[in-house]
């Protein structure tokens, strides 16, 4: 993707000095929560609290919620002096609510949550470590169990920044609660942009892969995703996550070759079968295409 200048490795330096040369980075842990599973949220919230790596604040915004909701959240900024509590007057949507928590992080390395998932309590450890080892990285994720009901998908991909690069324009190999970037990268290249509701993560790693940092994976099962009726993928709004995603990966076409343009019409059919098809059939669609469910 280019020389030295657009390869990371400037960022990517100071970052694996900073990282090498002190007990830890702070990191800077991110959740917006509205409307939430009060259960799913406190098993998310305790997850964290629970990290092996001692130095993290924890960014939560309250995204307009109910008063019995922020009474919750309170509650869970009181039992721990590392929870800070950003509330919106409104309710704003997941995009600006993160783009309001990185530019209030502190930290250098920024790790996603979202209040209906699980992280191992070896998470932030071991993705700090790979900071610190890989120069130049720009964005890792984990590999990632998805609960539906009864059903436990279990979703990973290489870690090959080519291979995660190109699957980019095929689907979203990063569950977005995985993922952790440092702070100045996600600044560098304008963060989350407010023009997607959804799919603002998709959009985000491709400007990180554009400006030359490399892509990795954490090979190990570190986050659980918990699918319930007011999930993003299993709503009515997945159909504006197909528009999204159509549109981000319209834009980066042209860097992949002609061939990226059939594979993205193949792709956008996919995706919008996805929200209309029964849970059955696409199971069994899935099954045959061997990814997983694209509800996901």
């Amino acid at each position: 993707m280019g020389d030295d200048a657009r390869s990371g490795k400037g960022r990517g330096d100071s970052v694996s000095r900073e990282i090498q040369s002190t007990k830890g980075p702070l990191v800077s842990v991110i959740m917006s929560v509205y409307r939430p599973a009060v259960h799913l949220l406190n098993r998310s919230v305790e997850s964290i609290l629970a990290q092996t790596y001692p130095k993290f604040e924890f960014i939560i915004v309250d995204d307009g919620n109910s008063e019995e909701d922020r009474t919750l959240l309170a509650r869970c900024s009181q039992q721990d002096a590392r929870i800070r509590i950003i509330r919106n007057a409104h309710n704003i949507g997941l995009t600006k609510s993160l783009r309001r928590a990185t530019e209030n992080a502190r930290g250098t390395l920024i790790a996603r949550q979202d209040a209906d998932d699980f992280s191992k309590p070896e998470r932030l450890q071991v993705q700090v470590e790979r900071f610190g080892a890989d120069v130049g990285l720009g964005l890792l994720g984990t590999w990632y169990l998805v609960i539906d009901g009864d059903e436990t998908k279990c979703l990973k991909h290489a870690n090959d920044t080519d291979s995660l690069s190109r699957e980019l324009m095929r689907s979203n190999p990063f569950c977005h609660a995985s993922t952790m970037f440092p702070k100045a990268v996600c600044e560098e290249v304008g963060g989350y942009d407010v023009r997607y509701r959804t799919s603002q993560d998709l959009d985000l790693w491709f400007r990180i892969a554009e400006a030359g940092y490399s892509l990795g994976m954490v090979e190990s099962f570190l986050v659980e995703r918990s699918l319930h009726e007011d999930s993003l993928s299993l709503s009515r709004r997945a159909w504006y996550q197909v528009a999204n995603s159509f549109r981000i990966r319209l834009r980066y076409c042209g860097q992949y070759g002609l061939s990226a343009y059939a594979r993205l019409l193949k792709t956008t059919v996919w995706h919008a079968s996805s929200t209309l098809l029964p849970n059955g059939v696409l199971k069994l669609m899935s099954r045959l295409r061997g990814t997983g469910s694209s509800r996901v």
